[in-house]
């Protein structure tokens, strides 16, 4: 498996422009996709970019965005949702 195909915290938080903290907490929620690699996050390439699409959506719907409560654990892993949304927008 190509290291190319999944970032690290911090090259996530630089392309969403936030903290590694909160890219471990939308982790650990279930509301970035991301899997545990030991004590690591790892974040597909294209969760960041597919989320801020996600955010934005919901905005100009007037939703304020996805609920802050964790993510069941049937949903956590968001990779299901990932592959809706790059359908959805053509992402190859």
């Amino acid at each position: 498996m190509p290291n190319e195909e999944y970032l690290t915290t911090a090259e996530a938080a630089k392309l969403l422009k936030v903290s590694t903290s909160t890219v471990r907490l939308l982790a650990r929620d279930g509301r970035l996709p991301a899997i545990r690699v030991g004590v690591q996050w790892r974040i597909p390439h294209e969760a960041p970019e597919l989320w801020l699409y996600k955010q934005k959506q919901a905005q100009l719907r007037g939703k304020s965005g996805p609920s802050h409560k964790p993510a069941s654990k049937k949903q956590r892993s968001g990779f299901e949702e990932i592959l809706k949304i790059a359908a959805a927008v053509r992402v190859k």
